[in-house]
């Protein structure tokens, strides 16, 4: 009768060799390290996850901080500009706009298109040079300084959407809103020709 032998391995151990030295693998052991080995693998994810999170919150919160900053500094530089052109437009002479500008005024415009370049965005930019080639052009209007205003409104609107205002729907301003804040018989004087002040003054600024 054939008498049936044990194999070698066990379930419980295994007998290798390396380097020709037996060694004695307990599966318990593999097992175990295994489970170790999971373990601290998801630990380590979980570490870099929390770490990932930390570094890009603070990144967030740095460039929000940063964002606030730069609007703070835009808010002042705008207060300044609109502060000095509003002074300009209320001594305005629509016979001689360079002159009634005068040094002054040329060195300021000169200072404010470099903060421009700094602090504007590009839709005030593009407003504010329609309003400075119409205020240097050669107008054979007796329109010209209600065009300059106009223009000059343009701009405002710009600056405010820049901010963050919101101009639509129930908050939507109209054209004449802010010049009546400064010009009190805007309604009688400006708004009955305001059509064809509108049609003049793109009519202007097309050909600048």
């Amino acid at each position: 009768m054939a008498i049936k032998t044990k194999p070698i391995h066990s379930d419980i151990t295994e007998t290798s060799s390396i380097f020709g030295i037996p060694v004695t693998i307990e599966h318990e052991v593999c097992i175990m390290d295994k489970q170790i080995l999971i373990a601290t693998i998801t630990a380590s994810i979980t570490a870099m996850i929390s770490v990932l999170a930390v570094v890009i919150g603070k990144y967030y919160d740095k460039k929000r901080e940063l964002e606030q900053q730069h609007r703070t500094q835009k808010i002042e530089f705008y207060k300044v500009f609109l502060e000095k052109w509003f002074d300009f437009l209320d001594r305005l002479s629509t016979q001689s706009i360079n002159k009634e500008i005068g040094e002054e005024g040329r060195k300021f415009i000169t200072q404010i298109s470099w903060n421009l370049i700094l602090w504007a965005g590009k839709d005030v930019i593009q407003e504010y040079n329609k309003f400075r080639k119409l205020m240097f052009l050669p107008i054979n209007s007796d329109n010209s300084g209600l065009l300059l205003i106009l223009q000059f409104e343009n701009v405002v609107f710009k600056i405010r959407e820049e901010l963050g205002h919101n101009n639509k729907g129930r908050n939507k301003l109209d054209q004449l809103d802010f010049l009546s804040l400064y010009i009190n018989d805007v309604d009688s004087t400006i708004r009955p020709n305001l059509d064809p002040l509108n049609k003049e003054l793109i009519g202007f600024l097309k050909d600048a």
